[in-house]
């Protein structure tokens, strides 16, 4: 185990491809999608008769 120890501590660090899970921050900011009320109510009569 010692030696498997020392063997890794020896390696070189590998680079960070991307920032570790739950620190990325968004950059980008999401817009608004303005979706007019005649396609609201074709796309729920359409749901409603899928069911």
């Amino acid at each position: 185990m010692l030696e498997l120890l020392g063997l890794l501590t020896g390696l070189p660090r590998l680079e960070s491809l991307s920032p570790p899970p739950g620190t990325a921050r968004r950059t980008v900011q999401a817009r608004s999608h303005a979706v007019s009320e005649k396609t609201l109510a074709r796309v729920r009569a359409l749901l409603a008769k899928a069911e």
